[in-house]
């Protein structure tokens, strides 16, 4: 006689749970919370730095041993006083940013008007032979592309770090 046809349904039933419970919590540790070298993000931002500081040294190396003028050579040439000259208009700029910007919304926006740039944004979103089996693809449900732009003010000159290398920085709204 089988020794399973003992078993009552409610011992049978247990025991199924149980075994349904076991397998659940061994995909969960092992499969969702299982360390991925993917995407392991510390680790690669390291290897990219290992290998941007080996490639610059080794660029260094090979160049000659001219070394660039300091910044204050730079600044002194133009005129430019750090700590006396007041914050310039970045007018110009804003201009040339508004212009790119624009033109990025006019590039969507040729094909179709904002339903065409809602199908560009969703073709983008889900690339053909791409998709990940885990994510359903993205549906833009609406788009609008805005009217403003950025504004930059305020612009200045300042040290970037105890290197001796320059940073502009503008207020931005």
């Amino acid at each position: 006689m089988d020794p399973l046809s003992n078993w009552t349904f409610t011992q049978g039933f247990i025991f199924g749970q149980a075994s349904f419970l076991l397998i659940l919590l061994l995909f969960v540790r092992y499969i969702v919370f299982s360390p991925s070298d993917q995407v392991d993000h510390d680790a690669w931002r390291k290897r990219r730095l290992e290998r941007h500081a080996s490639s610059a040294a080794a660029i260094k190396a090979s160049t000659s041993s001219h070394t660039p003028p300091p910044p204050a050579s730079l600044l002194s040439k133009t005129k430019y006083d750090m700590s006396v000259h007041a914050p310039e208009s970045a007018d110009w700029l804003n201009v040339l940013l508004g212009q790119v910007v624009q033109g990025y919304r006019n590039d969507l926006l040729s094909d179709g008007g904002e339903e065409g740039a809602k199908l560009r944004v969703e073709r983008w979103l889900n690339p053909k032979g791409k998709q990940l089996s885990w994510l359903d693809p993205i549906e833009v449900t609406k788009i609008s592309l805005g009217s403003s732009f950025p504004l930059l003010s305020n612009a200045r000159i300042r040290p970037a770090d105890g290197h001796g290398r320059l940073a502009s920085r503008y207020q931005a709204t």
